[in-house]
């Protein structure tokens, strides 16, 4: 089962939880047990493609480490409500499967 995450967006009359800036288009989210932060600029496109997971991604977006994932801004009635952070399968982006695998092996032959 792919992994599906939806993040409402608080705007500036929700104070500190504040994530979504609209001037801009940012979505900032902090983790409040440390200081990561993780923005995406939505500015030019309502969807990206993040690069695989690091501990920023882990703690802010609740990304599993080394996972990749697409990150899509989605609207209600116009508007902008939520971003939807979905996994890529290995069957849309068929080069994730070999990174991880070249990762694996390097791995394995490292710790021999």
């Amino acid at each position: 089962m792919a992994f599906i995450h939806d993040i409402g967006l608080n705007g500036p009359e929700d104070g500190w939880e504040q994530n979504w800036y609209p001037k801009t288009k940012t979505f900032i989210v902090r983790d409040n047990h440390c200081d990561c932060s993780f923005s995406i600029d939505f500015s030019n496109t309502d969807k990206h493609t993040l690069p695989a997971a690091d501990q920023n991604a882990l703690y802010c977006l609740t990304i599993p480490l080394r996972m990749v994932c697409t990150v899509e801004l989605m609207y209600y009635e116009g508007e902008p409500w939520k971003v939807r952070i979905r996994q890529v399968e290995e069957a849309e982006a068929p080069g994730v499967g070999v990174l991880s695998a070249r990762r694996k092996e390097r791995n394995q032959t490292g710790s021999q």
